[in-house]
């Protein structure tokens, strides 16, 4: 269902998106199976989000995806009562399926998933290393191709995913990030539970790298405040020899 379901909703025709879901629910497939489907779906979006667009236009990406995520999560704790999910709550997986649909202009030109683009061997295969090179790619501005080219070879070789997250994590953190960039997150790390290490739970974690990149750096104000922090709790003296210059 997964293939075939995901290009009806990456498709062109509003029209056969509504019937397929309809179809889908009258033949008794669970409510939450098809919201899954629509929540991968907007993560395609952002996987093929070309640096074309307006940078602004990320928050319309960000915004369907975190609504298909709360929209499936939402579904999947109605579906455990008694009485299942109400038809408006079934309703909403119309709607989010269709704002995917609305969101197809962001990906014209559509973008290519890194192993597309070519090669990925020019990177390194160590695990650690991929993860610290992601985090010093996101020194730089720009640079959302390259964040998902190493997530990319990071899966590709099946290192865990466990420690990819963590450090998707840590990048979030040691920004100035706003609160989008914690959504992406939070809907990142849950769909990727929703579909484990599978294909689709990759281009996930590629799609939460990829916007991660296009919100880094920051002036990282945060992060320099929680270290001062750490060090004036361990009793240290800031103003010895200049503890405090490498923060100005």
């Amino acid at each position: 269902m997964t293939a075939g379901l995901t290009r009806v909703l990456l498709g062109e025709d509003p029209s056969a998106i509504i019937e397929t879901l309809k179809g889908a629910l009258r033949r008794g497939v669970p409510p939450v199976e098809p919201s899954k489907e629509v929540a991968y779906a907007a993560a395609m979006r952002i996987c093929r989000f070309t640096t074309a667009n307006e940078f602004t236009d990320w928050i319309t990406v960000l915004h369907t995806f975190t609504y298909c995520n709360a929209q499936h999560q939402t579904l999947k704790r109605a579906s455990s009562n008694d009485g299942g999910p109400s038809a408006e709550l079934v309703r909403g997986i119309f709607h989010a399926a269709l704002r995917v649909f609305l969101d197809r202009f962001l990906n014209i030109p559509s973008g290519a998933l890194p192993g597309e683009r070519g090669d990925l061997d020019d990177l390194p295969t160590e695990g650690p290393e991929l993860l610290e090179k992601f985090l010093l790619t996101l020194d730089q501005q720009a640079q959302t191709n390259e964040a998902g080219r190493i997530v990319a070879r990071y899966l590709a070789l099946r290192h865990p995913t466990g420690p990819l997250i963590r450090t998707l994590v840590r990048a979030v953190v040691r920004e100035d990030a706003n609160f989008h960039t914690y959504q992406m997150l939070e809907a990142t790390v849950q769909q990727h539970r929703e579909w484990g290490d599978t294909e689709q739970g990759g281009h996930i974690l590629m799609a939460g790298a990829r916007y991660i990149a296009a919100h880094s750096p920051t002036q990282r104000a945060m992060q320099q405040t929680a270290e001062i922090v750490q060090r004036l709790h361990r009793g240290e003296d800031l103003h010895e020899q200049g503890g405090l210059s490498r923060y100005y």
